[in-house]
């Protein structure tokens, strides 16, 4: 005996056959496009262009570390930033004359605020840097003996 399928079966077994050819279609329409488009007459140029624009590129960056809180809110502990205080001396904005101007200024500030050395002693270390600056490659140097926050 042979099975019986109704019409409406057989209507929307044939509706679904449709959407499925469709998108079988579809993804052949697709694919023949981004054939075209890399293999196509302007392929060559086009694959020239991705590789320029490519600006990828890794970069390690160190994470911020958080304040750490009591149960009640109170500050148990947190993380300030700690600078190096270096100076260029081949800045181009740094001028001998500026430089020599303003010295003695700079040195009686890092005598003050650092403590370590005298006015003297920091004048002649940055007259110093700067020799060496002038006659050799490196350009920035370390002044400061540690690190201070912001």
């Amino acid at each position: 005996m042979e099975k019986k399928v109704s019409p409406i079966k057989e209507g929307i077994t044939h509706r679904a056959w449709i959407v499925y050819g469709l998108f079988v279609f579809l993804g052949l329409l697709i694919i023949g496009r981004i054939l075209y488009i890399q293999y196509g007459p302007d392929g060559e140029t086009l694959r020239a262009v991705a590789e320029g624009t490519r600006t990828f590129r890794w970069a390690e960056q160190e994470a911020e570390r958080g304040n750490i809180l009591a149960y009640d809110g109170r500050l148990l502990a947190t993380s300030s930033p700690m600078y190096e205080i270096r100076m260029d001396f081949k800045a181009t904005g740094l001028t001998d004359s500026l430089f020599y101007r303003h010295l003695d200024a700079l040195s009686e500030a890092l005598a003050k605020f650092f403590g370590d050395k005298s006015k003297q002693q920091y004048k002649n270390l940055l007259d110093s840097r700067r020799q060496q600056a002038k006659t050799g490659n490196q350009r920035v140097f370390r002044i400061a003996p540690r690190r201070v926050d912001y």
